[in-house]
């Protein structure tokens, strides 16, 4: 989980410095970077427990915050997309069929890890969402 939200977070920032030239620097767009990237923090805080002396529950710790942290994934991608749809300049680039089944596939991935509870469901669907992002920034 703390890799797939490494690799989630880089992406924001990646999605960030590109559209940097789009961006306007105003008090409402710092107070929603702000909440965006607060958004992040606390997902990547939730990933391990807070007391080192439950690391040995690990799987335990996962199922109890997982939903959250995916929950809080899926609603930063709805709110970047309204975001770059907002934006005359990216917003065919962003209807593209490819980019439109790109997120799809992304959000079912983090959908399917809300609803499934199993270990190795869990497993396999971390892998496919790294996998996903590695995939697309070696290419």
């Amino acid at each position: 989980m703390a890799i797939f939200v490494m690799l989630d977070l880089m992406s924001f920032w990646m999605f960030a410095w590109t559209i940097r030239s789009l961006v306007s620097v105003t008090p409402a767009m710092l107070l929603g970077v702000m909440g965006f990237a607060s958004a992040y923090y606390l997902a990547a805080r939730l990933v391990f427990p807070s007391d080192p002396d439950q690391f040995d529950k690990l799987d335990t710790h996962y199922f109890r915050v997982s939903r959250t942290i995916f929950g809080i994934l899926i609603a930063l991608v709805l709110v970047q997309w309204a975001y770059l749809l907002s934006i005359p300049q990216v917003r065919e680039a962003v209807l593209s069929p490819t980019s439109i089944g790109l997120t799809v596939l992304f959000v079912a991935l983090m959908g399917a890890a809300v609803v499934f509870r199993n270990r190795r469901v869990q497993a396999v669907l971390l892998v496919a969402l790294s996998v996903r992002y590695l995939a697309l920034y070696l290419s």
